[in-house]
């Protein structure tokens, strides 16, 4: 079992959520779990930073959705 499994007691666990939306209407989900993980449609980023994905989303164009 690894030290995440142990943590949260699943690989699926998700701490947090947050979604951005281009002006196009293409969104992008954001998971928290030790990691960012940002899933952009067929690709798929980690990020150990909220600022990297800030940054990420500010490069591409993607805003937070309230």
């Amino acid at each position: 079992m690894s030290l995440k499994d142990k943590l949260f007691g699943s690989r699926l666990f998700a701490v947090g959520k947050r979604k951005y939306k281009k002006a196009d209407g293409s969104t992008i989900t954001v998971t928290k779990d030790i990691r960012y993980t940002v899933k952009d449609g067929s690709s798929t980023i980690h990020m150990y930073s909220l600022d990297d994905v800030e940054h990420y989303c500010a490069r591409y164009g993607y805003n937070p959705i309230p």
